[in-house]
């Protein structure tokens, strides 16, 4: 893959990534974000930093910035997430049950 085709992929990537970032950030407060996934470890890494650089160029007024964090899982990291899901809601304490009970 030619190089400008690549920079401009991981340009719209980080942009992309940056926006839903600073969308869950309005509305939850989140510590951190975790990009990875079935992608070369160098990608990925210029790919969080451009996600961070991005992230920090948008207007954070009132919002607690997360860390934009390197993941380190790969290829597996789509089905570890997915099989985390039913795990959490099975053994985790549910955070809204305070809410529900009223």
């Amino acid at each position: 893959m030619p190089d400008s085709i690549l920079d401009r992929w991981m340009t719209g990537v980080a942009e992309g990534l940056a926006g839903a970032t600073l969308s869950a950030a309005a509305l939850l407060e989140i510590e951190a974000v975790m990009i990875d996934g079935w992608m070369p470890t160098a990608v990925r890494a210029e790919i969080v930093r451009r996600t961070a650089v991005a992230f920090h160029a948008l207007d954070l007024s009132g919002i607690a910035p997360p860390e934009i964090r390197e993941g380190s899982v790969g290829a597996e990291a789509r089905a570890l997430g997915a099989a985390a899901i039913p795990l959490s809601q099975r053994y985790l304490i549910d955070q809204n049950a305070a809410a529900r009970e009223s």
